[in-house]
């Protein structure tokens, strides 16, 4: 079997010429041009025919194992002389030209060369187009990474970026690149409080909690409205335990918003029931709050939430007692220390009444003191010509009925309470003469 691409022999069970890798077609190819060929020779051959011939069998057309068209006639033999009688067979064989197999194979492998060649024209086509496709899209992608770039470089140089970045190097604890990345921030705009946050963070973390304090408390002093500055300096006041804080800072403020806005925060102060005034009896003192939880002390230490609870009325006894409370909210926020002085001071008696009284006397007599419950009554008897000694609570305690002394004296009294204090003191002339 022959390759239909170069014409080499290929060898018998091979499915492929091993010159030029073309398969073998197991179906022999239909040719038209065998069918078209045969038609043409038969036609001529019947035309030149003589009459006595056309009506003979039609020619027996066979194709040989060697590819040749061969076919039988039978025409009349001819003698020497040329009388046409008698016949011969003569058999005429038309090879298939190998001119014509050649041409064919030529305008074969052209076809196949043009084939060829307009199939790697297109793949040529297809690969510059894919190469452009490619190229255009990573121009696309160079232009895009660019753009992405140089906006990410903007974006870290903006507020929210030196934000982003001093977080990033607050959470390696770098310290220094994250204080001054914040700083950074914050001269771009003093007004939002990331920035103040995270400077007041590192601060905490330094120990430095005084710094922090005032940072906040100067950015709320320039921007009083500003509710984030207000949660910040409350979360850093929870933060560091001064809780007591939070509620100073909300009692300064005067902007009803911010107040709305941290109204979880805002424990309203204890109500007292009495004033401050000097009472002179025993108290029953009151506190209330709207559902907080009361706080105080009596002792003048500020009250906290390790301090006395209020459940029930406070009394306030004699001398002066100094109640501070707080109340605390859901929240754990204590109120600002409400501080209110009381005094109870019990009138002093007055002078003690003293019998007989003041006079000239010629027999004796027993002088007698009025005592009060609750007093001490004591005295002295001094000389009427000499230095009269006021009484005190180191004088002679009245125990009973005193003898009159005789001659011209004076007799004074006082009267003492449980807290040592005294009376108005009384004083009589007793002159006793006898008889």
């Amino acid at each position: 079997m022959k390759c239909k691409s170069c014409g080499r022999n290929i060898p018998e069970g091979r499915l492929y010429c091993e010159i030029c890798g073309q398969e073998v077609q197991i179906v022999p190819d239909y040719n038209p041009l065998d069918d078209v060929l045969t038609a043409q020779v038969k036609d001529a051959f019947e035309e030149e025919q003589p009459d006595y011939m056309r009506n003979r069998a039609p020619i027996e057309n066979l194709k040989n194992s060697n590819g040749m068209i061969s076919y039988t006639m039978n025409i009349p033999l001819q003698d020497t002389k040329g009388n046409g009688r008698g016949e011969r067979k003569r058999e005429k064989r038309w090879k298939e030209e190998p001119e014509f197999d050649e041409n064919a194979r030529i305008r074969e492998r052209k076809h196949q060369a043009e084939r060829e060649r307009r199939r790697r024209e297109n793949e040529l086509k297809r690969k510059k187009e894919r190469a452009k496709k490619r190229m255009r899209f990573l121009s696309c992608l160079a232009t895009i990474i660019l753009i992405c770039g140089i906006g990410y470089f903007i974006y870290l140089n903006t507020y929210y970026g030196l934000v982003q970045s001093g977080n990033r190097y607050f959470t390696h604890k770098e310290y220094k690149p994250a204080e001054r990345k914040f700083r950074q921030a914050i001269k771009q705009d003093d007004s939002k409080a990331d920035a103040i946050n995270g400077l007041a963070e590192i601060y905490t973390v330094k120990g430095e909690t005084e710094k922090a304090e005032k940072l906040y408390l100067k950015a709320i002093n320039k921007y009083p409205a500003n509710v984030e500055l207000y949660r910040g300096c409350i979360a850093f006041y929870q933060k560091t335990e001064q809780m007591g804080k939070i509620s100073v800072l909300l009692s300064e403020c005067e902007d009803d918003g911010v107040l709305d806005d941290l109204n979880m925060y805002v424990s309203n102060e204890p109500q007292f029931s009495l004033e401050e005034k000097i009472y002179d009896e025993v108290q029953e003192l009151s506190l209330s709050s709207r559902g907080n939880v009361i706080y105080y002390t009596t002792d003048g230490t500020e009250p906290t939430a390790e301090s006395a609870q209020y459940t029930a009325p406070i009394q306030i006894g004699e001398g002066t007692t100094t109640v501070s409370a707080i109340s605390v909210n859901e929240e754990g926020v204590p109120s600002v220390v409400v501080t209110k002085t009381y005094v109870v001071d019990f009138p002093v008696a007055d002078a003690p009444a003293v019998s007989p009284s003041t006079g000239y006397y010629e027999r004796p007599m027993k002088i007698t003191i009025q005592v009060p419950s609750g007093y001490t009554a004591y005295y002295t008897i001094s000389a009427a010509d000499e230095r009269i000694e006021n009484p005190t609570a180191a004088s002679e305690k009245y125990t009973g009925p005193i003898d009159m002394p005789v001659g011209n004296h004076i007799f004074c009294v006082v009267l003492v309470d449980s807290k040592g204090r005294l009376s108005e003191i009384k004083k009589m002339n007793y002159e006793l003469v006898p008889q």
